[in-house]
């Protein structure tokens, strides 16, 4: 019959070079673990906040070279309204269809895309107000600028008021900032009014009393 084999125990202690590899196998472990559970999340979570704060940085920026275009743009438009002659023709009532061709004329030559919308006219005394809101997009600012000078150098009485620019981001990357916003579509949103007097006008139902909104 042949003898099961017999593990023999190991009695005699580690030497000291084996208890040094023994050692140093353990701080490699442990060194190994800390890099690849501690160190590295941690260094892979700094480079993205690094970009992401790189990111925030080129994002106020881009905003800051846009806002001085755009008040530099708003001051040369508000320029241009304040330099308007006070006094300017104002046509007897009813002048809509002159006005709403007006319009149409100046914007369908210069512009994209327009819109209009009319309020109901009010009076005051002798004077009535036909108060519109408009909305165009113009190829830049030269454009946008033109058709503010025609409308408030126009021989019948119109005036601007509030104004805001816009301008088309579109084809722009997120982290480029744009230096050309003269030169890009220009959207001009504003409120205006057409000034018309009672005086000679021919009354009809669309008149409103004095004082009153029709």
């Amino acid at each position: 019959m042949r003898r099961k084999p017999v593990l023999k125990k190991l009695n005699r202690e580690l030497t000291t070079r084996e208890k040094f590899l023994l050692l140093i196998l353990a701080l490699i472990m442990i060194g190994a673990a800390y890099y690849f559970y501690v160190y590295e999340p941690s260094i892979s979570q700094i480079k993205r906040l690094e970009q992401k704060q790189a990111d925030l940085e080129l994002e106020i920026t881009e905003a800051e070279v846009k806002m001085e275009e755009i008040q530099k743009m708003k001051k040369e438009m508000d320029s241009i309204v304040e330099g308007t002659p006070e006094y300017t023709y104002m046509p007897s009532y009813n002048y809509e269809k002159q006005e709403i061709s007006y319009l149409q004329d100046i914007l369908t030559a210069s512009t994209k895309e327009y819109h209009i919308n009319f309020s109901k006219i009010s009076r005051d005394k002798d004077q009535l107000r036909r108060k519109f809101s408009l909305s165009f997009t113009v190829s830049g600012y030269e454009d946008a600028k033109k058709i503010i000078k025609e409308l408030e150098g126009s021989d019948i009485r119109c005036i601007i008021g509030d104004m805001s620019v816009g301008f088309d981001k579109s084809g722009k990357g997120d982290n480029e900032v744009d230096k050309d916003l003269f030169e890009k579509d220009i959207t001009i949103d504003c409120s205006a009014t057409f000034y018309e007097t009672v005086y000679d006008a021919v009354e009809d139902l669309e008149l409103p009393a004095d004082g009153k909104s029709k």
